[in-house]
């Protein structure tokens, strides 16, 4: 079996994501919000204003350090990174952020310290970022 990243559709109406751990098998789209199927979303790698969302990821002596943007991420209730995470081959780390926090994390590993790794995150209005290092 392919490893994969899980899927991650949007509702274009009321911004609820919903992440799928599994594939369904209907032929037809089948789930929906606010009367509207969910849309498929695509991680964006290039951030137009080059600054908020895009993870800035550095490999460390003890694993990864992540931020988000090169200026801080906003994390106000209204606008916040909800989560980052690193994929790499079938398994992922992920850190769960609240508004308030800063949004940067470091992951502690003892392995991959010189494969690729995917680094993802997800911003509760601009959707899903990711940048492999």
């Amino acid at each position: 079996m392919k490893n994969r990243v899980r899927e991650i559709y949007k509702c274009s109406k009321c911004n609820l994501a919903v992440e799928i751990a599994s594939a369904c098998a209907c032929t037809e789209p089948c789930m929906r919000c606010c009367g509207e199927v969910l849309q498929s979303v695509t991680p964006n790698t290039v951030d137009a204003d080059k600054e908020k969302h895009v993870p800035h990821a550095v490999r460390t002596a003890d694993g990864i350090n992540v931020q988000i943007g090169s200026a801080e991420h906003p994390m106000f209730e209204a606008h916040h990174i909800v989560w980052i995470e690193i994929v790499h081959g079938d398994w992922s780390l992920r850190k769960y952020l609240h508004p308030g926090e800063k949004p940067a994390v470091e992951f502690k590993l003892c392995c991959c310290k010189t494969e690729k790794v995917k680094v993802r995150t997800f911003c509760n209005i601009h959707g899903l970022w990711e940048c492999e290092i």
